[in-house]
């Protein structure tokens, strides 16, 4: 997960609370009578590491600079059977540890430079187009696919320089698209294609077009020129762009929708609806008094007496507010559905008294018919995970709210969502960054299921690898639950199971540090989105609750050093961990543990002296270690720091800013295989110690 999530300030406090607690609770663990070095030879499958956000496995880690609550000495005593040890000797050796460890330093091999290699069908995803059950387009940077069945099978019709960021289908055969130049230059201009998409062509048009809406294969209108500011001119053509002719509007257009070649709305510059009958030769006032200097309004017509439309207002605390009004004649509009945010403040033309508009911000919004419509919501504040849904099939005066789409990043433009009908949907999930994934719905958006146009699945919750080839992962978009398995490195993943129980309101987005983790390759455990943490012994075919004490907010991390060894806790009430030393079967409270106590305990592991230095350097939020593997984030966001030797020697991996793939979970098995799983999702690969990072779906 552009990534979407909590405030930075809210989320580096948490990441650097939960990192704290992770480092010493694993060298706790150690203490028990377990050294790193000991774990490795009783169970050399046993990876791990500490990292910002979502995801991570950890075994081996670092330090934080924001403490906690105390460590209570005479805890680790009664944490069930594990190997004799007392608090007071474990305190000692972290001492002594720390005391011997401060004189080695650390030498730093020259920087490598290290890339990003994306993968050949690894296109964002803008826009998607149905006009029908089976016939539908969804365009992305430089690609456009067709499918004639429904979305079964996907075709490239086009690829080149143009991201496709809106698609206009009039019918099967008459398509017309908006491209943006890859190159990062302004001009946006207009693709159609006459056959199906067989062959496609540009139209020529005097600027740079921000909306278009064809009514024929000839008669169509575009606005063209800068929206943002104000400066457009809205045009005509009425032989399919060969040529245009300016209309005559009261104020610049942001935004239109015809019925017909003669019946249209606008929104214009200066916050009002017109509407007109003659081709634009004169205009009458729908909706006056809205929000002036915004684009963000959306016009979809039914037919020329059934109009829905969607305008923003203000903005403010990552919130927008918003109102939907709908019409029945074409020209009086009635408000019937709005959000008024504090942040954000009233929803536009003092509306009141109508249902309450899904998330915190609006998205796209598809007109199903004359009395049925769906409007997306989102919650930038919220993390990912978070984007809702509501539809209406009277006319707007009722609405009924879906389920929370889960694992989806964010919706990339209000041209991401189409419904031909009230329960056959497609909407695009994927920010500006990243991977994406078309998903579709069969019941009017209850449920969704990832339809992967440009690759194949990989998870979006968390990874967990028990060696160079087995890993196992968590969560698919629209369905955070799914576990599924890899054999191949994370080249392609297999769906093994379902976690039992999903609560799918909750998702704090990318925010858990491992909602995951297999010591074993069957035996695992999950921390799902109810709240619980959940235990499998087949390889994630099926689950069985843990029996865990009730804490607010639910368990939302699960680690296990090996497969005795683990901890569940949740970020949102700290004061509570919950420890195990026999594989789940007892658990007991653990205190968290306060800065001092966690950097003397990072003093015990074989690379602590020069780890410990380029913790303080680059005041680093997340390490992870495996044996005398370790590595940490550069503090200059677009690096990372990797020792193969126990801290001996380091070396700098440096990525181009545009390079970085500003991982969430970073993981290492060995010398050479390691993982990335994005902010945004993506998941990568390198095979040579991380100097090319491959993308994998």
């Amino acid at each position: 997960m552009t990534r979407r999530v909590k405030g930075a300030s809210d989320m580096k406090a948490l990441r650097m609370w939960t990192m704290t607690v992770l480092l010493g609770l694993s060298a706790i663990l150690a203490g028990c009578g377990v050294s790193s070095s000991q774990a490795l030879a009783k169970n050399n499958t046993d990876v791990g590491t500490h990292v910002q956000g979502k995801s991570p496995i950890t075994k081996q880690a670092g330090t934080t600079t924001h403490g906690v609550k105390s460590l209570n000495e005479t805890t680790i005593n009664d944490l069930g059977p594990s190997p004799s040890v007392t608090a007071a000797e474990v305190v000692s050796q972290w001492k002594q540890a720390n005391v011997a460890g401060g004189s080695p330093g650390a030498h730093m091999t020259p920087t490598v430079s290290a890339s990003v290699h994306h993968a050949v069908n690894g296109a964002q995803l803008n826009t998607v187009t149905f006009v029908n059950a089976t016939d539908g387009w969804v365009g992305g940077q430089g690609v456009l696919w067709h499918t004639t069945d429904g979305g079964a099978h996907f075709s490239v019709q086009y690829r080149g320089l143009q991201s496709i960021q809106s698609i206009d289908a009039l019918n099967p055969s008459d398509v017309f698209a908006i491209g943006s130049s890859l190159h990062g230059t302004a001009t946006r201009k207009i693709m159609s294609t006459i056959n199906g998409g067989a062959t496609w062509h540009y139209i020529s048009v005097p600027g740079s077009v921000h909306r278009v809406d064809f009514l024929t294969a000839k008669i169509g209108y575009a606005i063209v020129g800068n929206a943002n500011i104000g400066n457009t001119r809205l045009l005509r053509t009425e032989d399919g762009g060969q040529h245009w002719t300016i209309v005559h509007v009261p104020s610049a257009a942001l935004e239109i929708g015809f019925a017909g070649p003669n019946n249209g709305w606008m929104y214009s510059y200066a916050g009002v609806l017109y509407h007109t009958t003659n081709s634009g030769m004169t205009w009458t006032t729908a909706i006056a008094d809205l929000p002036s200097g915004f684009d963000f309004a959306q016009i979809r017509v039914v037919n020329s007496s059934n109009v829905w439309f969607l305008v923003a207002g203000m903005g403010g605390m990552s919130q927008q507010s918003y109102t939907v009004f709908h019409s029945t004649n074409g020209n009086s509009f009635t408000p019937v559905l709005a959000l008024s945010t504090a942040g954000a403040g009233p929803a536009p033309g003092g509306v009141k008294h109508v249902p309450v508009g899904p998330g915190f911000d609006p998205g796209p919004m598809a007109a199903i018919g004359s009395s049925s419509a769906v409007v997306i919501g989102e919650c930038p504040a919220c993390g990912m995970g978070t984007v809702s849904m509501e539809a209406t099939s009277d006319g707007g005066a009722h609405w009924t709210k879906s389920h929370t789409i889960t694992g989806v990043q964010g919706i990339p433009t209000f041209h991401s969502l189409s419904f031909p009908s009230a329960t056959d949907g497609w909407l695009v999930d994927g920010g500006f960054a990243g991977p994406s994934t078309l998903l579709h719905t069969t019941d009017g958006g209850q449920t969704w299921r990832p339809v992967y146009v440009t690759g194949h699945a990989t998870p979006t919750e968390g990874i967990s690898f028990v060696d160079a080839t087995l890993g196992y992962g968590l969560g698919l978009p629209g369905d955070s639950g799914a576990v599924l398995i890899t054999a191949n490195s994370g080249h392609t993943w297999t769906q093994v199971g379902n976690l039992p129980l999903q609560l799918q309101g909750r998702d704090y987005g990318n925010v858990s540090p491992s909602p995951i983790s297999f010591p074993t390759p069957t035996d695992g455990f999950v921390a799902d989105r109810d709240g619980q943490v959940y235990h499998t012994q087949n390889g994630g075919k099926s689950f069985a609750e843990v029996d865990l004490p009730q804490v607010m907010g639910g368990y939302d991390t699960v680690y296990f050093a090996n497969k005795n060894i683990g901890f569940a806790m949740s970020q949102f009430y700290p004061n509570r961990t919950e420890v195990t030393t026999n594989g789940g079967v007892q658990w007991k409270m653990f205190s968290a543990i306060n800065l001092a106590t966690a950097q003397d305990a990072l003093a015990q592991q074989n690379v602590a002296p020069t780890l410990h230095t380029l913790i303080d350097a680059e005041a680093g939020n997340w390490v992870g270690s495996f044996g005398d593997i370790a590595w940490i984030l550069g503090q200059n966001g677009q690096s990372y720091f990797q020792t193969t030797d126990g801290g001996r020697e380091w070396t700098n991996y440096n990525f181009a800013p545009s390079q970085w793939p500003s991982p969430a979970t970073m993981q290492f098995v060995n010398a050479k295989d390691g993982w990335m799983l994005s902010m945004n999702d993506a998941l990568l690969h390198t095979t040579d110690g991380g100097k090319i990072w491959k993308v994998i779906g």
